[in-house]
């Protein structure tokens, strides 16, 4: 049986001067499918494309209004009860 990520998740990036830049993920799953909401710099973005199979969380986020988005994909593994996720521009972080 696989673990349940619904719940309220916080991803931590280190700025480099001792601070995190922090974008906060609310997470529901349904079987493999992942929905939710992304909360970053006081916007609310969904969250599409979701998934979380044998231990492996992948999902994207559409920033933006057409004609100008920005497709971001972030990935992870599931380790005890911490997240490694990455996204494009970013270092691994739990979280």
């Amino acid at each position: 049986m696989q673990v349940d990520l619904s719940g309220f998740w916080v991803f931590r990036v280190p700025t480099g001067d001792g601070n995190f830049r922090e974008t906060f993920f609310e997470l529901k799953q349904d079987g493999e499918t992942i929905t939710g909401k992304v909360l970053a710099g006081g916007r609310e973005v969904a969250i599409t494309e979701g998934t979380f199979k044998n231990g492996t969380l992948q999902f994207v986020v559409i920033f933006g209004t057409a004609p100008q988005t920005r497709r971001v994909v972030y990935e992870g593994t599931l380790a005890g009860e911490k997240i490694t996720l990455t996204s494009p521009g970013s270092r691994t972080r739990a979280v």
